[in-house]
């Protein structure tokens, strides 16, 4: 430094002083008694040191990362007379590497100092997950719950059944950074009519459990009662009747009837298959088409969806009666034509009747067919000469009797 006198011999101020040092580089002065400590009250690390001779360091550089190796980043330049610096940007249970990079007045040079580590651990318990809502689709037990805090290490979620004790169901749920909304699927077979509970408990960074959430409980549902399934199904058959009759199941629990599979086959078709409901344990059938097999099988149901399993199925096939030709035949000469009149056949069966004309000499021919009342045909084609005239009924399934005798006309 320099100073200046005036002629009455008084000082002048002192101008800028300068430095200079004859020491190599590396012997410049350095941080010691490095140290840095967690404070878990503040959520900060207290970084201090002490710095000799620090009137020759014009600014020191703070550099910090989450390993030893790369990563690091200047977090705070200081001046060379600091001894103490506050790091409140930190995570708990994260360890932190601190060095610093000294500049001096008098060189160009900066130097680093050695590497020193710290971490924080804060023994304060994190809140309760938010929110928590529990959804049961029968097979599965879907969970969601809220973190509405910056930071969670994890989260445990807990179950009991009945009034036990809440244990663990899964492992550590890794927690995401910031607020979120949280999904977890318990696919474990509950047993269904029991209580379940479950809660939900965070973890802090510093592996501090936090107190469980709101309780939430499910009960399974109980599935549907199966009905027993009908027994002794029998099958008469009288004509083109089938008489079907099963035991009575009405006094079962939740009784609603029963469901009957009738599968047809023959005719002419393929099978075809159709299902009745009915409320009582008989049923009667009839057989429309000649040559037709049925096959039936009966289940019970209840009104809460239940359904029995099939019984054993029984066969059938229906017999017509012979279709018994018209009585009474008659013929007679009416003007230029024939008029044909017959007795009906005694049958519920029947739907019309055919009438065919034969004249000697020539093959029959039909000359017409009647579907109802009266009985009767005028045969206005008919020629001269003797003609004789035969009637056959015809039945709803389509087969025709045989033919009546003939009745002839002059």
């Amino acid at each position: 430094a320099l100073h200046g006198w005036d002629r009455f011999g008084h000082p002048a101020p002192a101008i800028d002083t300068l430095f200079a040092a004859s020491l190599d580089p590396t012997q410049m002065p350095m941080p010691t008694d490095l140290s840095a400590q967690g404070d878990s009250t503040g959520h900060a690390v207290r970084v201090r040191w002490r710095l000799p001779d620090a009137a020759l360091v014009k600014q020191l550089t703070l550099f910090r990362s989450t390993n030893s190796e790369t990563d690091f980043t200047p977090i705070a330049v200081v001046a060379g007379d600091r001894t103490e610096f506050v790091d409140d940007q930190v995570r708990p249970a994260t360890s932190y590497f601190y060095y610093f990079v000294l500049e001096y007045k008098a060189t160009h040079v900066a130097m680093r100092a050695p590497m020193f580590a710290a971490s924080v651990q804060d023994p304060t318990p994190p809140d309760a997950p938010e929110e928590l809502a529990i959804d049961h689709d029968g097979a599965t037990v879907r969970l969601q719950w809220t973190w509405p805090h910056a930071d969670a290490h994890s989260f445990l979620v807990l179950r009991n059944e009945g009034d036990g004790a809440m244990q663990p169901v899964s492992g550590p749920l890794p927690a995401l950074a910031g607020p979120h909304r949280y999904t977890w699927v318990d696919s474990t077979r509950l047993q269904p009519g029991r209580t379940y509970g479950y809660t939900v408990r965070a973890t802090s960074t510093s592996h501090v459990h936090g107190p469980p959430s709101d309780t939430m409980r499910i009960v399974p549902d109980l599935p549907p009662p199966v009905p027993p399934a009908p027994r002794d199904l029998a099958l008469q058959v009288d004509g083109s009747t089938l008489l079907l009759s099963w035991d009575d199941l009405s006094g079962e629990p939740f009784f609603l009837g029963y469901e009957l599979v009738r599968t047809r086959t023959g005719g002419g078709k393929g099978p075809q298959a159709d299902t009745l409901i009915v409320h009582v344990n008989h049923f009667t059938d009839t057989v429309y088409q000649a040559h037709t097999g049925h096959r039936y099988q009966v289940r019970t149901l209840n009104q809460l969806g239940g359904r029995s399993a099939f019984s054993a199925a029984v066969h059938g096939t229906g017999r017509f009666a012979a279709v018994p030709p018209p009585s009474q035949v008659h013929a007679r000469r009416t003007g230029p034509g024939v008029e044909v009149t017959w007795a009906p056949a005694l049958a519920d069966h029947i739907v019309g009747y055919e009438v065919q004309r034969h004249v000697r000499g020539s093959e029959p021919v039909m000359v017409g067919t009647v579907g109802g009342r009266p009985l009767r045909l005028q045969d206005a084609t008919a020629p001269h000469g003797p003609c004789f005239y035969r009637v056959r009924s015809v039945a709803a399934d389509g087969r025709a009797s045989a033919w009546s005798g003939e009745a002839g006309a002059w």
